[in-house]
């Protein structure tokens, strides 16, 4: 939660004065999501109030959201890689199986001589991060 209203302060305090203190200044929508990659179901409650003890004695008048759960283990390769954006391709790479690595890396470098720089720059941080951590946790366990 803190994160969500650090988020709309940077954005508030972003915008010029002017824009902000105009009558129809909105903060645009923040919709939380949970990207799962476990093995087993997903079994946690997805609404913030039933976080709360005695949530119930408030009603409608607690502060309560959704967030929208990606199971990614559960979830067709063909639906992920549907538009194939640099997250798609993340998402692929991270619920792909060893086997499945190369085939995806191959359809990976497709999409990524079509990305802009930055873009490619994001992708080739996060194989950096997540495939040289467990890389390194393997080694750690051997």
């Amino acid at each position: 939660m803190k994160y969500i209203v650090a988020l709309l302060k940077r954005i508030f305090n972003d915008a010029p004065k002017e824009k902000r203190e105009a009558k129809g200044y909105r903060l645009p929508a923040v919709v939380p999501i949970v990207l799962y990659n476990g093995s087993d179901n997903w079994t946690a409650v997805q609404s913030f109030k039933e976080y709360l003890q005695g949530y119930e004695q408030f009603g409608e008048y607690v502060i309560d959201f959704k967030y929208l759960l990606f199971d990614l283990k559960r979830e067709p390769e063909a639906t992920i890689l549907s538009t194939e954006q640099l997250l798609d391709m993340a998402f692929a790479l991270d619920k792909a199986s060893r086997g499945d690595v190369e085939r995806l890396l191959k359809r990976a470098l497709e999409t990524f001589r079509r990305m802009e720089a930055e873009e490619q720059e994001d992708l080739l941080n996060w194989l950096r991060h997540i495939w040289l951590n467990d890389i390194q946790d393997e080694t750690e366990n051997v």
